[in-house]
């Protein structure tokens, strides 16, 4: 899993031009991504096995917070819980999300873990032996096209429900339907 790259320079520049063109949809779709990329890291899902587990402490340790310029907002801090699940860090994790500004399109995972590096590269752990964090990086395209797929269905459910309307195009994974 070595020489994972992600341009997250040119993801933010397709977030602004949507930005620009559909206030308020980049922003969903940002924070959509986050929660889906979180989600990956700390509890595993689809493309990974998530943060390690023996007490719960590594995967309870993530935050998140807006890191756009200007940002005001402080890093929520998940309390230390017995939860191995990493429930209590995703909670906190979706709650920083939603709560932030709805303009905000770019936001930090961090963890304050002192033995999160050694549990990402030294192969440390038999649950996750190529880490948990280049895992994730490794899927964010599919990362970022379910994010918009799950923004695009919800849009479509707003101007069905606004405007009494069907938008379904017909399309696999389009339409108003949870199915797609």
């Amino acid at each position: 899993m070595s020489g994972v790259r992600v341009n997250f320079t040119e993801f933010s520049a397709r977030v602004a031009d949507v930005a620009l063109q559909m206030p308020g949809v980049a922003s969903a779709l940002a924070k959509r991504a986050t929660v889906l990329l979180a989600h990956e890291i700390v509890q595993g899902a689809y493309y990974g096995p998530g943060t390690p587990v023996d007490t719960g402490a590594a995967r309870n340790s993530w935050t998140a917070f807006p890191s756009d310029e200007g940002s005001t907002a402080k890093p929520f801090t998940p309390r230390r819980s017995p939860d191995q699940t990493g429930a209590a860090a995703m909670a906190l994790i979706i709650q920083a999300v939603e709560m932030s500004a709805p303009d905000v399109v770019r936001f930090t995972l961090a963890t304050a873990c002192p033995y999160m590096n050694v549990l990402e590269y030294g192969n440390h752990s038999r649950q996750a032996p190529d880490g948990m964090i280049r895992v994730a990086l490794a899927a964010w395209q599919r990362i970022v096209d379910m994010a918009a797929r799950d923004v695009r269905r919800r849009v479509i459910r707003e101007i069905n429900f606004d405007t009494g309307l069907s938008l379904d195009d017909g399309a696999p994974g389009g339409g108003d339907d949870a199915g797609g």
